[in-house]
């Protein structure tokens, strides 16, 4: 049932209206990774979040609105965004998986520009998660699909905030730490592209999230980009063993030249629907994380969970069902 007990509308464009005092927030992609840690915190916040999706789900959460539409159609997602006070967009083909030229630049390049549309009719502000690829001096079609996206918001003159998380952990059940920690569990060796020496700073999807709820409520910070890292920064083997020591594991790591894991990538993505490893991925295992924590530390209360804390509270049982 949607708010208030009603069904969600099935219409596309179709939108329940929350109550005057509820202030809403359109937030696309919601059922993804971060999306599905955002939506109840949004309700906790106080906010009515006004899920778009593509397909009317049988059961919506609690307190929301669902509306069904296009993230990269400007008509659609302009009727979506109707009444709404922000747009958190989460929506993205990602380096997760098989990637689409075609979809990837509707996806992510297309959607910029529907949002653009979407903000100037409806005046509201804009939350985009982006990503640390665009900083990839050879960045994948990921990479320069988000690098475009972001450009072409940030130039727009609509009220954006843009927020690029390093490598993001935390319970779930898609996206590239839960690949990683499924196969810390199940492997007794680890594959690692390359020596693994690259340093990142892995953000919790806890405090991710409240780092979106925190800038929703700060219209001032609206122009402005923020790297969002975890308190520390580690190698890529660093946080291998953090993952193997939070699941009670001891496991090994075997590192792969570059040229084979590219090749194996390149491989995988033609002949499996979901990878394990992309081409993207392994462009993302060369390079150290540029994610620099200060702009966020001087404006927003930055993220402060410990990778250990958080790994423990990412793997436990009750998380994970």
């Amino acid at each position: 049932m949607g708010a208030h007990g009603r069904r969600p509308s099935s219409r596309r464009g179709g939108v329940p209206r929350a109550p005057r005092a509820m202030k809403v927030v359109l937030v696309t992609g919601p059922s993804g990774f971060i999306g599905t840690a955002l939506v109840p915190r949004l309700v906790a916040a106080g906010y009515t979040p006004r899920l778009l999706v593509r397909r009317a789900p049988a059961q919506a959460p609690p307190a929301v609105e669902v509306v069904i539409g296009d993230v990269a159609d400007p008509r659609e997602l302009t009727a979506a965004a109707a009444g709404a006070e922000a747009i958190v967009h989460l929506a993205a083909a990602t380096s997760s998986g098989r990637l689409d030229p075609a979809i990837a630049y509707r996806v992510n390049v297309g959607a910029a520009s529907a949002l653009v549309a979407a903000s100037r009719a409806s005046g509201a502000r804009v939350v985009v998660v982006s990503t640390q690829h665009v900083y990839l001096p050879q960045p994948g079609l990921y990479g320069r699909t988000k690098r475009m996206a972001d450009r072409l918001l940030l130039d727009s003159g609509i009220p954006v905030t843009v927020l690029r998380p390093s490598l993001v952990y935390g319970a779930g059940t898609r996206g590239v730490f839960v690949k990683l920690a499924d196969l810390v569990r199940r492997l007794p060796v680890v594959p690692v592209v390359g020596p693994g020496t690259w340093r990142l700073r892995p953000v919790f999807l806890d405090d991710l999230v409240s780092v979106i709820v925190e800038v929703l409520g700060r219209p001032e910070l609206a122009g402005r980009i923020y790297d969002v890292g975890g308190p520390e920064s580690v190698t890529f083997n660093a946080f291998v063993g953090a993952i193997a020591q939070a699941a009670g594991r001891r496991v090994r790591t075997v590192h792969l030249p570059l040229r084979m894991a590219f090749g194996l990538a390149w491989i995988m993505e033609r002949v499996l629907p979901s990878p394990p490893l992309t081409t993207d991925n392994v462009r993302g295992a060369v390079t150290d994380a540029r994610c620099d924590p200060r702009p966020l530390e001087r404006d927003c209360r930055a993220p402060r969970t410990a990778l250990a804390a958080g790994l423990s509270r990412a793997l436990s049982p009750a998380r994970n069902g």
